[in-house]
């Protein structure tokens, strides 16, 4: 497959040993991207060889907005119509989106003294969209489905915790001022 999270979570983990002054990173963990096709690594895919073929000749979701072109002949041999292939679609962008779920989790888990004296935010880029209100891929418009993604932050073990959901909005550009301001000394607990 194309994304390699568990590389990416490898080198990360090369670049932060052993450094003993703050550091900021920013990383992208890319395996619930796109092209969509094929199996986490080390689970078996769910799809039979047509449909894996299928999926994988259509190397690109970037198909914005529907017009009245056929879907191609391989595709529709194995998927019938549009709102088959973007389903099909759609269930792999699941499997790799718990894919990296699961790879920051074993980081974590793995990871625990460097998590307790860290500030971690995790955040999607964006979301996708699979022939929603006719549109398909992303970065095109705010859609809910593109801009609901998700966000979580993890403080030190030093500050005070905070566990609770909060369903309003949020910006990640709000999020680059906070963690601007964290570096900067301006932010040192949960409260603010």
């Amino acid at each position: 497959y194309p994304h390699h999270g568990r590389r990416v979570i490898s080198r990360l983990e090369s670049y932060l040993s052993g450094r003993a002054e703050p550091a900021l990173t920013v990383t992208n963990l890319l395996d619930p991207h796109n092209p969509y096709y094929g199996a986490p690594p080390g689970q078996s895919s769910s799809r039979s060889p047509e449909e894996e073929a299928a999926l994988r000749n259509r190397t690109s979701n970037l198909r914005y907005l529907f017009t009245d072109d056929p879907l191609p002949e391989d595709a529709r041999a194995v998927f019938g119509d549009w709102a088959g292939l973007f389903e099909a679609e759609m269930e792999v962008y699941r499997e790799f989106s718990q894919e990296a779920d699961r790879l920051v989790k074993r980081w974590r888990d793995d990871q625990t003294a460097r998590f307790e004296g860290s500030l971690v935010a995790v955040v999607g880029d964006h979301g996708q969209l699979f022939g929603t209100d006719g549109m398909a891929g992303h970065g095109l418009s705010l859609h809910p489905n593109e801009i609901h993604v998700p966000l979580m932050i993890d403080p030190p073990t030093g500050w005070e915790r905070s566990d609770r959901t909060i369903d309003a909005p949020v910006s990640i550009a709000g999020l680059g001022r906070a963690l601007t301001d964290v570096v900067a000394g301006k932010i040192a607990g949960t409260a603010a």
